[in-house]
């Protein structure tokens, strides 16, 4: 029996508030297991962006404003946007549309 089975099956009992909050809790899970996959090829390929890069990275490619990305952090627009830049020059593209790509193509699925 798969996984998917098992979970069907448990889904079908719950109700629907209880499958509304595994649903998040699933998708919590998917984003954990992308940016530990980034942290991966981060150590293995011995790409330089710092910690506070892929975070900002990781969140613009989710698709977050700079604003967003700022007030999650606790950083200004201004530092937010200087990530993004310095990190573009890093992954070697030139936007932010170019992000998830960039760092998919490095081993993580954002």
């Amino acid at each position: 029996m798969t996984i998917d089975l098992v979970t069907k099956g448990i889904r079908a009992g719950m109700s629907p508030a209880a499958a509304a909050i595994q649903d998040q809790i699933d998708e919590h899970l998917r984003a954990l297991a992308d940016l530990f996959r980034i942290v991966d090829w981060r150590r293995q390929s011995g790409e330089s962006l710092t910690d506070q890069q892929l975070h900002v990275c990781t969140l613009a490619a989710a698709g977050l404003s700079n604003r967003e990305i700022a007030a999650r952090m606790f950083l200004s627009e201004d530092t937010v946007k200087t990530h993004l830049r310095l990190s573009y020059s890093v992954l070697g593209i030139r936007r932010r549309s170019q992000l998830v790509w960039a760092l998919a193509g490095k081993g993580g699925a954002v």
